[in-house]
Order: C-alpha cells, then structure tokens, then sequence
C-alpha cells in the first residue's frame, strides 16, 4: 500500500515543477547524502582504517584514533557495546556511533549494499516535489565497484544523475576508474568533495583522501575518466584525468555565461546542444609525511569546449583554459596543529590559507585566515565559480569548553571582499548543560546577510528526556535585523519517541512575524532518515507528524504530515520507501 501510494504521488506530480528550492545549501545536501550512505552501509569495526573512520561526519578526529587503540588492545570488536570503553565517548555520541557502525561476525569476503528509494511529498501553497535513488555497492578485498541513478521532478531529461565507478586499493597502490572524486591538499585553498568550512579546533585532522569513487549522487564536484595513487614510505603520489559534461547557462551565441551551481556531469546526447560545456582536467599531487610535518604539493590543468564569457563581472574567467598550483605544509607537535597553504593559477590570480588548532583537557581552540585574489580559479579544487570572483579575506575563530555536563563555545567568522565589508559576518556564542534527564542550551548570535543586513538572534533548547526512547524539547528564539524594522519570534515544541523499529516525532510551533526581510526555521523530521526544514517570512502556526517504520538497515517506510495555518490551513503530505540489501 504505501509503494503504491508513493508511486501514484510520482505519477500525478510528475509535470509539477513549482516547488521552491530546498531551504538548504549544496554543502548541507552533499552531508545528507554522507549521512545517508553511512547508515545503508555501516562501517565494520573490525576492518575499518582510520581514514575510513573519519568519513563520519561528526566523529571526533581523536575518537577515531582511539577506536582504532581500544580495538588494538582488544584484538577485536565483539560487539558495538564495546565502544563504550573507548576514552570520551559520551552516552549520545554513542547512540549515534552505533547508527553507521557495525561489527562483522565473519572473514573478509564479499560485501556489499543496494538501495532503491523512492520520496513523494507536498508543499503547503506552492506544489509537489518527488526524487528517487538507486545505488549499488560491491567490495571485494581491495575492490570497490559503485553504480548511481538519480531522478527528481526538476531535470529534463531520463536521469537527473547517473554515475559508476570501480576502484582498488591495496599495499600502498590504488586506482579508480569512471565517476570518482579527488580530494587536495589539507582542505583550506584546495578542497575534496567535502569543505572544511570552519576552524577546527583539533590537532588530528588530515586533508581529504585522494582518489575514490564517488559515493552519492550529490558529489556534482565529481571527476570522469582514471587516477593512480602510490604510497610507499612515506611518499604519496596521485596522477589523474578527467573528460566530463557539465551543465552550464549559455548565451546566445553559444559561449558560457557560469557553470551551474549543480555541476552535473551529463555526456548524454540530449544535453550536447543546449546547455553542456566539456570538461578536460588532468593533474598530479606529490606528499610526503614524516613524524610531525607533513608537506604536499599540486598542479593541474583545465581546459573547456567553449568559451567563457561572462557579463556580470569584469574579473571573472574568460577563455578556455587554466591551470593552476600549490603548496601546503602541515606540522603537528603536542597539543598543536599548524596548517599553510597557497596557489597561484595562469590567470594571475593567488590565493593561501593559514590554520592553528590547540587541543588541551577540556579547552579547544581553532583560528584560521585565508584569502585569494578575484584572478585565481581551481576548478580541480572543486571551487567551481568562474564568474562574479571579487578579492576576498576570510577569517574564523573557534573556542570550546568542556567539562562534564557543561559545554560552552564561541563561534564567528568575518570575511572582506573590497565591496561588501562585513565585521563580523557571524558572531555566536553557545552554552550548554545537561544535568540527567535534563539539557539546556541557549545561543545568541550577530550574523550578516546580503544588502549588509545585520540581524541578532537567540535561541533557547530545554530537552527532558522521558525516558532512552522518548524525548521532548521546548524552543524559543528570536530575531531581529538592525537596520530597519523587523521582528520575527518562534515558539515551538518537538516530542520524539521509537519502540523497537517504529517511530513517530511531532512539531508543533508558532510563527510571529512583524516587517519584513526576517525568515525564521524549524527543523522537522521528515520521512525516513532525511530531515525536512520549514521556514516562513509570515505569521502562521505550524504543526508537522512523521512516522515510520524500519524493518532493517537501508529497508523501511516513512510519511509526514504537515500543516501550515496562516489566513486558512494548507496541508502537505510526504512518504518515502526504500528497499535494502546489505
């Protein structure tokens, strides 16, 4: 019943495409679909590296290595329980370990995941959205073989995404070949799929890892064509090339005006005359590590089948190829971190970064500075935007605090472009403490938005935990902006409960807005495993149930219903099913 209700949602919205865009950026999708890929394939513990421990988004760079200790000293994992002997793990941190870990009960051999999924849903006053995934998996050994198709209302065309790799790895030799990824340098000029886009504040952290297959469809920074990596004492060296479609807005005589910011790479016929622009790129990356220093060094080149000219700025890319280089340097020595990087590219243009990171009992801090120049393009470090490039210096700051049930942490973050002078773009300050069933946590901010809006904003979380399985939160925030009148407040409740396989979670909450230019947002939970904001710029109530049912890991159903009352009620409804095979 419910397959057949989700298909008849992807029948009857299929000419639909009035639905907004998602209240979420690509950096926050690309981590759902990590997420996603985490919990339809759990990482063994007992073979895991910690490299491959690292892909968990939130998992402490330390904690891994301590994993890796505590199951040194054991011999092996005979049971997740047995995370909880590793040093640090906290009661929550390990309830969420346990989600995407798993302990094999035998020899290496074949392994391997399938997942079909299919989402349908509503939305209130404006229409209906569907998507759905395929994705395979097969591991042998050192072999990894990975399939992706990909559809939603929004594309023209049969696939939205369609992708395969195959990749091998073992004793210090690798190779991948068809869609894969290309991780650079430490993550602070250059970047992997993945931005680290804040300071962090441990001393652990490695760059991303070089050559893989793609993972999700949503890794549109992805390569097409074959890579190398040798690693032997030490040394680490990577060859790589790609010939890859990209979706590109083209003017009318056929030049480019910017890449799109999904970046798919489609080389079917029915994208080659209207908005595809050819991608070839090789390169090669050249690292060397010893007991606290580790140094690496890049070059790359790009060439596209059209040419670039765009009209929104007079210090964007023009022409039909670049090339570009770097260095980076990375020194760990105690309780501190110390990470340098810079590039230059052919167009004049350079760029650098610099990270300090400390680490003591119970005090964190992490600074960090980098800028680069309106001339300087990497597309092979995955920063796509060829257009509308200013001069920019970008600064960020972390400091945390820990001890027991108490957390506090300052956050912020300030950028120059030359045009927009922003101090600082984002101020906030955090403070949290639990005392046994009970959590509160309150933030205040100073954040920056476009047209040099500045808003203030608080928020305020009581949590009380019922019991393992049900909890409920209480919030209250607020905004505001300060240079015109505006006013936005939000009290809201979210109660959470499972039994076994099933699980419910209702949010209720009231919207009042004053002026204009304030949008404030509630996160839901919607089907499945994916959550759901909603946002709103006008007064409303709010109310929102989703519920489901998981039979196994990567197999289950879920719905959410929804309703928005502002002058009168608009109801949504949501459902997704996916089936599994681990």
């Amino acid at each position: 019943m419910a397959l057949a209700w989700v298909l008849v949602c992807l029948l009857v919205s299929g000419g639909v495409n009035t639905a907004p865009e998602p209240l979420v950026d690509e950096d926050d999708i690309a981590l759902q679909e990590e997420v996603e890929f985490l919990l339809a394939h759990p990482i063994d513990l007992n073979r895991a590296t910690v490299d491959e421990l690292l892909a968990i988004p939130w998992l402490d760079p330390v904690l891994a290595f301590r994993i890796i200790a505590v199951r040194d000293s054991l011999g092996h994992f005979d049971s997740q329980d047995q995370l909880q002997l590793v040093p640090g793990i906290s009661p929550d941190g390990y309830d969420m370990l346990a989600q995407v870990v798993t302990v094999a009960s035998k020899e290496p051999g074949w392994d391997g995941s399938m997942l079909v999924r299919l989402k349908a849903d509503t939305v209130p006053f404006a229409g209906s959205r569907w998507s759905s995934l395929a994705r395979i998996q097969i591991d042998r050994g050192g072999w990894q073989a990975r399939g992706i198709l990909e559809k939603d209302n929004g594309e023209p065309d049969l696939t939205d995404w369609l992708g395969m790799g195959l990749g091998f790895k073992k004793q210090g030799f690798g190779f991948v070949l068809g869609d894969y990824t290309f991780g650079s340098g430490l993550g602070l000029v250059f970047s992997g799929p993945y931005r680290r886009g804040g300071a962090r504040w441990d001393t652990g952290v490695k760059g991303p890892a070089k050559l893989r297959p793609v993972r999700s469809a949503l890794e549109n920074r992805g390569l097409r064509g074959a890579g190398i990596e040798v690693a032997q004492r030490g040394w680490e060296a990577v060859g790589f090339g790609s010939y890859a479609g990209r979706d590109a807005r083209l003017h009318p005589d056929g030049t480019v005006a910017r890449l799109r910011s999904g970046g798919v790479h489609d080389d079917s016929a029915s994208r080659a005359e209207h908005n595809r622009v050819d991608e070839l790129s090789f390169g090669t990356a050249l690292s060397h590590r010893w007991h606290s220093l580790g140094l690496t060094a890049e070059a790359g080149y790009v060439r596209y089948s059209r040419d670039f000219a765009p009209d929104d700025s007079s210090n964007s890319f023009f022409g039909r190829s670049l090339a570009v280089c770097g260095i980076g340097s990375d020194i760990r020595t105690g309780a501190y971190r110390l990470g340098i990087e810079a590039g230059v590219s052919t167009t004049g243009g350079v760029a650098g970064a610099i990270e300090l990171a400390g680490d003591w009992q119970g005090l964190r801090v992490g600074l960090g500075v980098s800028g680069y120049g309106e001339k300087y393009f990497a597309p092979l470090g995955r920063w796509r935007s060829m257009t509308g490039r200013k001069n920019r210096l970008y600064a960020r700051t972390r400091i945390g605090y820990r001890t027991g049930g108490f957390r506090f942490w300052i956050r912020g973050n300030t950028y120059r472009d030359f045009a927009v002078d922003s101090l600082p773009a984002r101020l906030e300050v955090n403070l949290n403490q639990r005392i046994n069933r009970f959590s509160f946590g309150l933030r205040m901010g100073r954040s920056y938005k476009l047209e040099q809006r500045r808003f203030r904003n608080s928020r305020c979380d009581l949590g009380f935990d019922y019991s393992k399985e049900t909890k409920v939160t209480f919030i209250l925030a607020d905004e505001y902006p300060e240079q015109h009148e505006g006013r936005g407040r939000m009290a809201a409740v979210v109660l959470r409960t499972a039994s076994g396989p099933v699980w419910a979670v209702l949010t209720g909450g009231r919207f009042d807005m004053a002026g204009t230019g304030v949008r404030l947002y509630l996160s839901e939970y919607g089907p499945m495993r994916v959550g759901f904001s909603y946002g709103t710029s006008e007064s409303a109530w709010r109310g929102c149930l989703g519920f489901g049912l998981r039979l196994s890991r990567g197999t289950g159903v879920g719905f959410r219903l929804g309703c928005t009352w502002k002058e009168t009620p608009a109801f949504e409804l949501g459902g997704q099913i996916e089936l599994g095979l681990n």
